[in-house]
């Protein structure tokens, strides 16, 4: 599954071998092994002092990822890996996405965006690490990542404990050896202990007798383990490299195959496309009444389809990338990439025509930035696979995804949205929202407060008795330090200003 990054030796000069560099070498992937379980047992003993009981606050995720992310660099230094600067740089990128969560926590669809951030970080690590260069990166390589991934986790402790129990020495007490069975006799008793209890309920009240005068640490030990078979496993990447570039390629179909799917496709896109040139060629009433639709649903209906179909076409495209050396292949790819940016301009559109008829929110503005990305993906495609350098592709994809989804964070579109809909409401072209600003949460509060002078004085006393019934102090369930969040802290700063609108509501 991976494979050791060997430092590099010399022969060494007579009467030296006890410091020879390849004994040093081989000294240093002794100890590797060992400070990897070492790490990921801490790993283990901190999850579970901060986690146990408790759910997954952003403040709590950042400083695993920040435990995490400086383990695996104190590996890559002891280990001599010539990637450890660019560890540092996706450990960087993982990090500054969970801590974007400190100041974004309330968009609750930013959550699953930063997340993502954290494993595209990962995932070029890992292509770095298994010899790949990022700007000749193929398709099959990446999708080798979730099964080294997903082997690390399974496998990749044990293969640690049969590495740092083989250098045991032969005489005296084995302890590493020692120490390893109990690790693995722990985790199998904690699986067969959980199917016997379901499986029995005798057994499971036998336990429980057994067990009631007993402290409770089942529970801390199972999530210890868990924790500590998990962090050691991938914590092993960090000095260990990932079989990808020796893989055959996973796509690998025949020419004639490849000409005849998109020969097919080609006509249905063409006809497709036309009616939505159509559209844009119309005003959106027009288009709404030949389709027997109200505005509001010819805003709503196929605008999702309309980036899903984009997004599965080019993704298509990319994995028939193996046969960009054909013309016929560099046609057709033209042929839907026109199809597809007609498709991004009715999307955009509808998602206009939307935000000018019912005012602007969080998801059209994440639906905004997916178009941007998609028509991003479309240019790099164009520049790189189509000129028979398919490899920069997906380098360019990742790297975009990444820079928009860490401006979108940081760009804080809670706020965008209350001070857009605000100003269209001033201007009276739309009634003020109310209850959805107030339930973009905490990121939306000093957005709230600033644009208060700009509202009638009934809409300024909904909003402020609201604000500081929810902000002005905390409740009792989040005075736990791991629950802190920065936008929290700036939504109640933000709250001190306002008594004034308070004492004027009746």
């Amino acid at each position: 599954m991976i494979r050791p990054t060997q430092p590099n030796t010399a022969p060494a000069p007579h009467g030296q071998a006890l410091h020879s560099p390849a004994r040093s070498g081989n000294q240093l992937l002794t100890r590797l092994p060992q400070a990897t379980l070492a790490l990921g047992l801490l790993f283990g003993l901190v999850v579970d002092q901060l986690w146990f009981g408790h759910d997954p606050t952003p403040l709590l995720l950042t400083l695993l990822t920040a435990l995490f992310c400086g383990s695996g660099l104190a590996l890559a230094w002891q280990a001599g890996s010539v990637q450890r600067h660019w560890q540092v740089l996706w450990s960087g990128v993982a990090l500054l996405s969970q801590a974007l969560l400190l100041l974004r926590s309330s968009t609750d669809v930013l959550h699953p965006l930063l997340l993502l951030c954290s494993l595209a970080a990962l995932a070029l690590f890992l292509l770095q690490r298994g010899n790949v260069s990022l700007d000749q990166v193929q398709p099959s390589q990446c999708l080798q990542l979730p099964r080294v991934v997903l082997g690390t986790l399974l496998s990749g402790s044990l293969t640690l404990l049969r590495a740092a129990a083989g250098q045991t020495p032969r005489r005296g007490l084995p302890v590493l050896a020692i120490l390893a069975g109990l690790a693995l006799a722990l985790g199998a008793l904690a699986v067969f202990t959980l199917l016997f209890t379901l499986a029995d309920a005798g057994f499971e009240r036998w336990l429980d007798q057994l067990f009631s005068e007993v402290p409770d640490v089942s529970g801390h030990l199972l999530l210890v383990l868990v924790a500590t078979w998990a962090a050691s496993g991938l914590l092993s990447l960090a000095w260990c490299s990932p079989e990808l570039g020796s893989r055959a390629v996973l796509m690998q179909l025949h020419p004639w195959t490849v000409g005849v799917l998109l020969a097919t496709l080609s006509p249905l896109f063409l006809i497709f496309a036309g009616f939505q040139l159509a559209n844009l060629l119309d005003t959106p009433a027009d288009t709404a009444a030949r389709a027997g639709l109200s505005l509001a649903e010819f805003a709503r209906r196929g605008f999702f389809q309309l980036l899903a179909s984009a997004g599965l076409t080019l993704g298509l495209l990319t994995l028939l990338s193996t046969s960009a050396s054909q013309v016929w292949y560099r046609r057709f790819a033209c042929v839907l990439l026109g199809c597809v940016g007609i498709m991004l301009a009715a999307a955009t559109q509808r998602i206009a025509f939307y935000v000018q008829s019912f005012g602007l929110s969080v998801d059209r503005v994440v639906a905004s930035v997916f178009i941007a990305w998609v028509a991003l993906s479309m240019v790099a495609f164009v520049a790189t696979v189509l000129r028979q350098r398919p490899g920069a592709f997906i380098a360019c994809l990742t790297g975009s995804g990444l820079v928009l989804c860490l401006l979108l964070a940081a760009a804080n579109p809670a706020a965008e949205v209350v001070e857009s809909n605000a100003a269209r409401s001033g201007s009276g072209q739309l009634p003020l929202d109310t209850d959805y600003l107030l339930s973009l949460g905490e990121d939306a509060v000093p957005a709230l407060v600033a644009v208060l002078p700009s509202l009638d004085q009934t809409t300024q006393c909904l909003l402020v008795q609201a604000l500081q019934e929810r902000w002005s102090t905390p409740p009792v369930s989040s005075t736990d330090w791991r629950d802190w969040t920065l936008s929290v802290m700036r939504a109640r700063a933000s709250l001190r200003d306002t008594d004034t609108y308070l004492r004027r509501c009746p």
